[in-house]
């Protein structure tokens, strides 16, 4: 259900790269403690996208308003401190460090914003990291790490999170788990993840968006989506 104002409002954003428009005219609203899946074919413009939200690239042309806010090419570092955070594909940890080190250095410097930061033991429990907290990061499963940091972003206590690619490299399993711990464990805040693993999108049962050739041409509930004749024929259908 919709409820006043989205926490994020971005509006006709536009990226150009020289004479290649990688982003046309995308819109996109998202609710405040709302999922959403990105979706669509290699060169879609979806890590564009969330670099554009999150400061790393300036649009060409749009606006993005964010819990009232306008960034619109607002530095990345201010960005992340008003409550967007990003985990990105490849997984980044200390890897000398252990999973409760990974995640007390990631809190440092972070502004809560009025809001009752979260604890190491918290996001331990609802990532289920705890049986592993004193372990080195670096001898963690691949699975594991990528839990571990998607906990540091949220030791920064995001009111919205963006995860590119979440599940890459993982097994079915992994795949399969995640999607059950960011319904739990992020479900006080908005989370956009962008993914190619249909698994791991049809468990997560969210709203879904599909990018081709940098252009929005789909949203809906997933269901909808992996029906829809134009997503199969250009992505799904290829699979």
């Amino acid at each position: 259900m919709t409820t006043g104002t989205p926490l994020l409002d971005a509006r006709a954003l536009q990226r150009r790269f020289g004479g290649l428009t990688a982003i046309r005219d995308v819109s996109l609203t998202v609710e405040r403690q709302e999922t959403k899946c990105i979706i669509g074919p290699n060169g879609a413009g979806k890590s564009t996208f969330l670099n554009l939200l999150c400061g790393t690239l300036r649009p060409t042309a749009g606006q993005i308003v964010f819990d009232g806010i306008d960034v619109t090419g607002m530095p990345l570092h201010r960005i992340a401190r008003i409550g967007i955070a990003r985990k990105f594909q490849v997984p980044s940890v200390f890897g000398r460090l252990t999973v409760r080190q990974n995640l007390s250095v990631a809190e440092i410097g972070t502004a809560h914003d009025g809001k009752a930061p979260n604890t190491v033991a918290e996001i331990l429990h609802k990532l289920d990291l705890t049986e592993i907290a004193d372990r080195s990061a670096g001898d963690l499963a691949h699975g594991q790490k990528q839990w571990l940091e998607i906990g540091m972003a949220m030791m920064t206590n995001p009111k919205l999170l963006l995860l590119d690619e979440p599940t890459a490299g993982m097994t079915v399993e992994e795949s399969l788990k995640t999607a059950e711990l960011l319904r739990t464990a992020c479900a006080d805040i908005a989370v956009i993840a962008i993914e190619h693993d249909m698994r791991f999108v049809r468990a997560l049962d969210c709203h879904t968006v599909v990018l081709h050739q940098g252009a929005l041409i789909a949203e809906g509930p997933f269901a909808d989506i992996e029906a829809n004749p134009m997503v199969r024929d250009v992505y799904l259908g290829r699979q």
